[in-house]
């Protein structure tokens, strides 16, 4: 058993411990069930991952964008965020929007780590930034 009993950790040990422990020792006739759960708890943590994983790099594309933004909530970011588009703070050709494309980018490859991981994975996405 790992010693970080953080949700990561913990999911990570009920995995490994349902396919070492309980996995070998289902009846055959509850087999499918048992690999579904398996495989949604495997899912679970690619998407715990993934969420961790862009948020640390939404953090830095927000750092490069306001300065260092360590202690603010993502969820706060993201509203500072959107506010300073609609109030057109990046219409103008700048560092600034520059930066802010680099957001955006960071932003969605982020949300679809989670929703459509293949898309990321093809290295479809991120798409050359346009100045328009």
């Amino acid at each position: 058993m790992r010693l970080n009993p953080d949700t990561h950790n913990l999911l990570a040990t009920a995995l490994d411990e349902f396919r070492a422990q309980m996995l070998p020792h289902i009846a055959p006739e509850q087999r499918y069930t048992a690999l579904m759960i398996a495989n949604a708890l495997a899912m679970t943590q690619r998407d715990l991952d993934a969420a961790a994983s862009g948020a640390r790099a939404f953090q830095a594309a927000m750092a490069a964008l306001y300065g260092d933004s360590t202690d603010v909530a993502a969820e706060q970011l993201e509203s500072r965020f959107a506010a300073d588009i609609e109030a057109g703070a990046f219409d103008a050709p700048s560092p600034n929007r520059e930066a802010a494309f680099r957001c955006l980018q960071t932003l969605i490859a982020a949300k679809l780590a989670i929703t459509n991981p293949k898309l990321v994975r093809e290295e479809r996405w991120p798409r050359p930034l346009h100045n328009a």
